[in-house]
């Protein structure tokens, strides 16, 4: 849901790449939309300077950033007053920090720190993005996640230590699909197309068929 009369983006509208599909969430910008599981809108915008790995910036940011005509800071959270995600009129967005949106839920919900997260909305977040970004994006402290979502995250690797097997193996299937690029593959796995690459010299995976730029030409 979006209002129809909202000034226009710092950005302008989207003009290149992926537009949004008729039976798709509305569009903000006109680029792409898709929900997450836990019902908040993504939009494709890659010309974004806070846009994800993947090119998408939340869409109760850029309905924000029309209604004051500038960025938002990265302390800045969007929150919806009727607490349904979907729901991105301007109406229904309130901007705080990050202080006063804990606050916000504290009253709202009677439990401290505790914004009503789901692990198939924290996994989507995490797409492509760092802990702290994902954080930003769910209007949540990072160490938020790490307390209640530990298992979610990335562990960083130890210089000079292996992958874990289970990675090495999903990597090995995808790399013998022959219509599974490294893009694709790395959204699946949830990790960048760079960690591929040296999953693959590592492990002397070569990938099928590739095109130049993936892992078997450049390993």
């Amino acid at each position: 849901m979006l209002d129809s009369n909202l000034p226009p983006h710092p950005l302008g509208s989207f003009k290149r790449g992926r537009f949004r599909r008729k039976d798709g969430p509305p569009s903000c910008r006109g680029g792409h939309t898709r929900l997450t599981p836990g019902g908040h809108v993504l939009e494709y915008a890659p010309d974004h300077p806070r846009a994800s790995k993947i090119g998408y910036v939340a869409q109760h940011r850029l309905v924000m950033e029309r209604v004051l005509g500038r960025f938002l800071r990265p302390t800045e959270i969007v929150h919806h007053r009727n607490r349904v995600p979907e729901d991105n009129r301007c109406g229904n967005l309130e901007l705080h920090s990050r202080s006063s949106h804990r606050k916000t839920h504290l009253s709202e919900d009677g439990v401290p720190n505790e914004a009503p997260l789901t692990e198939d909305e924290v996994r989507v977040a995490l797409e492509g993005r760092t802990t702290a970004q994902a954080a930003e994006l769910l209007g949540v402290h990072h160490q938020t996640l790490r307390n209640r979502f530990d298992h979610l995250l990335k562990k960083r690797k130890s210089p000079g230590g292996s992958y874990p097997p289970e990675l090495v193996e999903q990597v090995r299937d995808l790399a013998s699909n022959p219509r599974v690029g490294t893009r694709l593959a790395a959204r699946t796995l949830g990790t960048t197309a760079w960690r591929l690459r040296q999953i693959c010299h590592q492990h002397g995976i070569a990938w099928v068929a590739a095109p130049a730029g993936r892992p078997s030409r450049r390993g």
